[in-house]
């Protein structure tokens, strides 16, 4: 994925009660991370309002509009596991990975494309979801093969 990316990235979750829920704990936490400014948590949201973030097979991928890189202080990532998932509209699957970036440059763009390929392979997301024990480093070397 990067060099910024450790177990401090990764975050598991029983739930959230919808998509902005989601939002709100990646911002918060790439916040908390030092990779963003506080307000590049509502382009998150704006991204989400003007295109869905949701790609389906159990994903999302919550990051700012093009025009927020001012608001990034350094790349970064931070993969969020739903243990019980989350329903959204217009979704088949409901969401249980949910990976915030916030990029200065084009890079997110490899970011994205990477996980996506990856992600659309079913079959693989559902060996990951079956695993028998989901946890920080099992995701760790999951997203790090990325």
């Amino acid at each position: 994925m990067n060099n910024n990316f450790d177990l401090k990235n990764i975050k598991i979750f029983k739930n959230a009660k919808n998509i902005s829920e989601a939002i709100d704990n990646s911002g918060k936490h790439l916040l908390e991370l030092g990779f963003i400014d506080k307000k590049y948590i509502e382009q998150m949201h704006k991204r989400h309002e003007k295109t869905s973030i949701c790609i389906g097979n159990y994903l999302a991928i919550p990051h700012g509009l093009d025009d927020s890189k001012k608001l990034v202080k350094e790349t970064g990532i931070v993969v969020h596991y739903y243990e019980q998932g989350f329903k959204v509209p217009d979704q088949e699957k409901e969401i249980r990975f949910v990976i915030g970036i916030a990029s200065k440059d084009e890079q997110h763009l490899e970011i994205l494309s990477n996980i996506a390929v990856e992600f659309s392979d079913i079959e693989y997301v559902e060996q990951i979801l079956n695993h028998k024990n989901i946890d920080k480093e099992y995701i760790k070397e999951v997203f790090s093969n990325e």
